[in-house]
């Protein structure tokens, strides 16, 4: 929920790409997470082409995506116009856009909006998966208008460990699934297996310490076909595993895709 502050004194002027443009007055009612939000209008908007870490599953990094949602927001309003209405009332007016893409659905299965929001020329979307509190999420390999700039921004928050890719180390990535970051504590219950049978589970002692994931000790000697379940690996320092063959510090790329 914004502050009662913004709430009673913050008209957003909203308008789609889908209709004509009317100013209407709009009030953002309640932010539920870092991709879900609704309007005083009753419209329900997912952010569309991103996800977050899930609140109701207490995932690694949801309340905090929650929080840069709400701070991107109230951050816009605090430097919004200041329009006088009578000599006793000012009322912040905001400017914003839910930009549909038409190669994308309109609404998803909850009958939730589905739109990019626009804040004056910032598109909250890309600066949610820039500050890695989302993650690109193309439902169904689907690539809308701005995927690219979505993947970069996601390359940009990796490189820097930002977000979500710094504080999960469970999080496992593929911009085709919904984002799953493991438990709040940091420890994803990921198991894996070999020939002699269960060998790894997330946050015990069989993890090595060089790799961001779950890579078992060794020896003995594992390749990435063995740990195909848990995607993109990070090395950390050395790889005693020898699953980095470029020395980029990403291993088993090939697992992600």
């Amino acid at each position: 929920m914004l502050t009662k502050l913004v709430r009673s004194t913050v008209f957003i002027f909203l308008c789609t790409t889908l209709t004509s443009c009317s100013l209407q007055p709009v009030l953002i009612n309640k932010i539920y997470d870092g991709d879900t939000f609704s309007t005083s209008t009753g419209q329900i908007i997912r952010l569309i082409q991103i996800d977050t870490p899930e609140l109701s599953s207490s995932e690694c990094y949801s309340e905090e995506a929650k929080k840069d949602l709400t701070e991107i927001v109230e951050m816009y309003m605090s430097k919004s116009a200041v329009k006088v209405l009578s000599p006793k009332t000012l009322v912040k007016t905001l400017q914003i856009n839910l930009e549909y893409d038409s190669t994308l659905d309109s609404k998803d299965e909850y009958g939730r909006h589905l739109s990019y929001l626009l804040l004056g020329d910032q598109n909250v979307n890309l600066e949610m998966v820039k500050r890695g509190s989302a993650v690109p999420y193309f439902y169904r390999g689907t690539k809308g208008k701005y995927a690219a700039e979505l993947e970069d921004a996601a390359e940009f928050a990796r490189e820097n460990r930002l977000g979500i890719w710094g504080k999960c180390p469970g999080f496992i990535y593929n911009p085709t699934q919904a984002a799953n970051t493991g438990s709040s504590s940091g420890l994803s219950q990921v198991v894996q297996n070999d020939l002699d049978g269960q060998i790894v589970v997330n946050g015990n002692a069989n993890c090595s310490p060089h790799y961001r994931e779950c890579v078992p000790q060794f020896p003995p000697d594992y390749d990435c076909g063995d740990l195909k379940s848990l995607g993109l690996i990070h090395v950390l320092n050395s790889d005693p595993h020898r699953l980095d063959r470029d020395g980029d510090g990403l291993a088993c790329e090939s697992n992600a895709r």
